[in-house]
């Protein structure tokens, strides 16, 4: 978990995303999910399934009230009178920031959320589809080698990536 709001002197800066997907073993498997076209398919869903789309309404509703109760008030409070740009993006976006709520931005995003906070039906319809394919949600006997701790250096990436020169942290 993220914290959503920080300050750093005159500085701003504003994180919708609070729920971040760290394993690298499912982070591979939504990937292939993605790959295979289903926030297409997710998008089409709401545009189409009024109950889909109202449902996840609510998820983002429920996403931002939860990001700004992450924030203490006096906090909000400073960002609404210097930043009033920032402090509705903060309030007013939904899972991982996005602002149009036709779209899908991200399965990894909404499953993370799923997982945080839940009442999120495209994380659990990706919660569902990881289970169907058999995907162990509890990691393997293997897969913890590719995991890093907290504390680790941050810079070096957590699962090599052999397709990109600079590597990336899952």
């Amino acid at each position: 978990m993220r914290e959503p709001l920080h300050r750093r002197g005159h500085r701003w800066e504003v994180f919708p995303t609070v729920f971040w997907l760290t394993c690298p073993l499912l982070h591979r498997a939504i990937s292939t999910l993605e790959a295979e076209g289903r926030i297409r398919r997710f998008e089409e869903r709401i545009a189409n399934d009024a109950d889909f789309a109202a449902r996840m309404e609510r998820a983002h509703a429920a996403a931002a009230a939860h990001r700004v109760s992450l924030v203490p008030e006096e906090l909000r409070r400073e960002l609404e009178a210097a930043r009033p740009r920032e402090a509705r993006a903060l309030a007013e976006t939904g899972i991982a920031g996005i602002r149009g709520r036709g779209g899908v931005k991200c399965l990894h995003a909404h499953f993370a959320d799923f997982i945080g906070r839940g009442d999120n039906p495209v994380g659990q319809h990706v919660l569902h589809l990881l289970q169907e394919r058999g995907v162990p949600l509890d990691g393997t006997d293997e897969c913890w080698r590719f995991c890093r701790d907290e504390g680790d250096d941050a810079d070096v990436p957590a699962v090599p990536d052999r397709r990109r020169s600079s590597g990336r942290r899952a």
